[in-house]
């Protein structure tokens, strides 16, 4: 009975709660209901939607029609739906604009040019932002969202490479804010000062500042404001060589991170102080979680993309259902108008029955046709998405230990240099990838190769990552030929793909052959791992897309079951063959054999 008088009692306290906020959403009370309204609370976002409900059902306000869209575009922002964000908004500037509403135009802009900067987009923000900070009336605006321009122009700068207009943009702002004894926007802007004054190296006036806004967001409970100034205070107390402090500071960011995009980055700046101070097992680790969350963020709004196409072809459907439907009705009705009319008309009637039954067929085979194709082209952007996400990985984790060597070793220019190459062979893959999936994957450049130069910048692109694991890479040449003529390309990245597999499935502080031979007119690179080795169950499965055996990496790395398929299709395109050996427990022999042309 205690139980259920308490739930009772909780159901009328929500309610007489909830009750003022509906009843603030009509035309006398509008303007009031929007300066007061919690929109930007992430907490509110459910509610966010019932809100937009109830604002279109108000009636000749075409204000409160435009704020639906609004909260729309809010309840999108929430979700990281950035593109349909965007949308929402647009029409929130379009309907503001139409009304005369100069204020609400700039709530909009400012809602357009957030998500312009968190998607780095930074010119297209400052364009916007420069419509009203130039307009000579500027002063008539409201200026509590004039300072937020002047601040967000600041961070336009800032990213642009313009650090004195940044600084200006900054010192108007801040003027504002003063003026009308705005302490939250004070508290904004001191963040990126903070920022700035971090990149000037002056990390104890930053102290300061990111101190102050620490203390003023506890006091007032925003969690997500708080974020920004726990990861600014790590890299403040980084640099002031305060390492414990700045460690705590950024794991307090990471446990308060709101979202998996915010967990990703306190990961990543967590990654590199541990760089910064030399424990490079621990900036692995943390780097190693970051790029898995990331990996996952990127699924995710790939997976709600295909929803939304596979929804939209439904949409389709269904209306070519109600034509169907439509077309059947006028033929019911075409009958029974012949019937009246008698036998003179019933040869007429059989050709328009006829040709309606043809017509449906040639609809249901358009139906056919376009659920195929949409299977099809869903198939061919999920399998895009994993090989760009496979064959980045290895490239972009070379640049990442070569830049953390260059922090402990002298010889900064030749690391340089390798983290150049690591870096154009990323981009030179992401060239050639947006054809793997084709059944031929491009017209072949074929150059004469040096042997030795390739194993070369094949050792140099795998060392780092073999010696984290403590594995020594073997390479031995047996033939006499010293060039083969073939893509380049094309044979580094079947190459890397295969050492790569080896490293992975190698025990700790072991070794891996590297052996090249000519035999029967073909050049042979063999992989010899002292690994866990393949069960000869799975084995048959191997070579197919997304395979993922029993066997697992011994270091809990990465492994999307892409990498052998993509070097047997590259094998194959280069005229050639991708064979192996393998017993548990004793490891594996790949051998990639080319023709020698």
């Amino acid at each position: 009975m205690k139980l259920l008088a308490s739930k009772l009692i909780l159901i009328l306290c929500l309610y007489f709660i909830s009750k003022p906020l509906s009843a603030q959403l009509n035309t006398e009370n509008l303007d009031q209901w929007i300066e007061e309204a919690p929109f930007f609370d992430i907490q509110k976002r459910d509610s966010i939607l019932t809100w937009a409900d109830q604002l279109k059902k108000i009636e000749n306000s075409p204000r409160a029609h435009a704020y639906s869209f609004r909260l729309m575009g809010l309840h999108e922002e929430f979700d990281e739906k950035m593109p349909d964000a965007i949308g929402f908004y647009l029409k929130f500037l379009e309907l503001s604009r139409s009304s005369g509403q100069v204020s609400d135009e700039m709530s909009a802009t400012g809602d357009i040019v957030y998500i312009y900067i968190t998607t780095k987009q930074y010119e297209k923000a400052k364009k916007l932002l420069l419509n009203f900070t130039q307009r000579p009336d500027k002063e008539r605006l409201n200026q509590k969202k004039l300072s937020v321009f002047y601040n967000n122009l600041g961070i336009c700068y800032n990213n642009l490479n313009q650090p004195d207009s940044a600084v200006l943009m900054y010192g108007k702002a801040l003027k504002i804010k003063e003026a009308i004894n705005d302490q939250k926007g004070m508290a904004d802007l001191r963040i990126n000062m903070s920022s700035q004054l971090m990149k000037q190296q002056k990390f104890s006036e930053a102290y300061e500042l990111t101190m102050s806004n620490i203390e003023y967001l506890n006091s007032i409970k925003n969690d997500q404001d708080l974020w920004y100034n726990l990861i600014n205070m790590g890299g403040i107390l980084n640099g002031l060589g305060k390492y414990k402090e700045a460690e705590s500071y950024l794991k307090k960011a990471l446990d308060s991170a709101y979202s998996k995009s915010r967990k990703q980055e306190a990961l990543e700046n967590l990654s590199n102080y541990y760089s910064g101070i030399g424990k490079y097992e621990q900036a692995y680790t943390t780097l190693v979680q970051s790029e898995r969350l990331n990996s996952e963020i990127i699924n995710e709004s790939t997976n709600e993309k295909i929803a939304e196409l596979t929804e939209a072809y439904k949409a389709k459907q269904r209306d070519l259902e109600n034509s169907l439907l439509s077309s059947e009705l006028k033929s019911a009705q075409n009958r029974q108008f012949a019937f009246i009319l008698g036998l003179i008309l019933s040869f007429a009637l059989i050709g328009v029955l006829l040709w309606f039954y043809l017509k449906n067929q040639q609809k249901n085979k358009l139906i056919a046709s376009q659920n195929e194709g949409l299977l099809k082209l869903n198939k061919e952007k999920n399998e895009l998405m994993a090989v760009v996400s496979h064959d980045l990985s290895s490239p972009f984790t070379a640049i990442k230990i070569w830049s953390e060597s260059m922090r402990s070793k002298p010889e900064a220019e030749v690391l340089a240099n390798k983290i150049r190459q690591a870096a154009v062979g990323g981009l030179h893959t992401i060239g050639k990838m947006l054809t793997i999936d084709k059944n031929e994957i491009f017209d072949l450049e074929m150059v004469q190769i040096d042997l030795a130069e390739l194993l070369k910048e094949l050792n140099q692109s795998f060392e780092p990552i073999a010696t984290k694991k403590g594995i020594e890479l073997d390479f031995t040449i047996v033939q006499d030929r010293e060039s083969i003529l073939s893509d380049k390309e094309m044979l580094s990245r079947a190459l890397s793909n295969l050492l790569s597999n080896a490293i992975k499935f190698s025990h700790p502080n072991s070794i891996v052959n590297i052996r090249t031979d000519e035999n029967d007119g073909h050049l042979e690179f063999e992989f010899k791992d002292r690994g866990v080795g393949i069960p000869e169950s799975e084995q048959e499965n191997l070579f197919k897309m997304y395979s993922m055996t029993s066997v697992k990496p011994t270091s809990n790395e990465t492994s999307n079951g892409l990498g052998l398929f993509i070097a047997k299709r590259i094998g194959q395109e280069l005229g050639g063959s991708l064979d192996f050996v393998s017993k548990p427990n004793e490891g594996s022999v790949f051998t990639l054999s080319i023709p020698v042309l």
